[in-house]
């Protein structure tokens, strides 16, 4: 979310897919940690340093990512406040079901859903792309957050989430 400039909080870490494995490492008060990538849809390639150009993913990747490892993305706040400064027609929904079929774990379908449902105006998400999240759901129960944290129940996703207040922003 930080190379989109959806951030809200600093870290002084950075998650890193590799196919290529490493030990964490710490540059210029950085520390850069090893994640094993189990998938990558239609990466983009940052030539702005033509001798180290690096390969990131695409925004509706990070997203999906984002909720499939909501604990990395910085937390729910940090993902909330990411998603509520995407616009219309930013997120592709058909990679985005690439990326939800390429590891598929119901509920990261729930999580999608249930979240990505919450701004499905502001984001321009179809009731296609929602309906397919349903599908995939089955029947378990799942948790957004860590259950100590979660206090309601949603019955359309069968997820526990915390309460969750959601801003207003004006797009502009």
């Amino acid at each position: 979310m930080e190379y989109y400039a959806l951030h809200t909080q600093s870290f002084n870490w950075l998650y890193i897919h590799s196919t290529t494995p490493f030990r964490t490492f710490e540059h210029l008060n950085e520390t850069y940690i090893y994640k094993p990538v189990n998938y990558l849809i239609n990466p983009h390639a940052d030539l702005a340093n033509k001798d180290y150009p690096i390969r990131i993913t695409s925004l509706s990747q990070t997203i999906i990512d984002c909720i499939r490892h909501i604990d990395l993305a910085g937390g729910l706040e940090e993902l909330m406040n990411a998603m509520d400064w995407i616009g219309p027609g930013k997120l592709d929904e058909a990679v985005m079901i690439q990326c939800l079929d390429a590891a598929p774990a119901k509920s990261v379908y729930q999580r999608a859903g249930y979240l990505l449902s919450l701004y499905q105006e502001q984001l321009g998400l179809s009731d296609a792309f929602f309906g397919h999240c349903k599908e995939r759901i089955g029947n378990n129960v799942s948790y957004l957050t860590p259950d100590e944290d979660c206090n309601t129940y949603d019955k359309k996703w069968k997820i526990c989430v915390p309460q969750i207040k959601q801003k207003e922003y004006e797009l502009y």
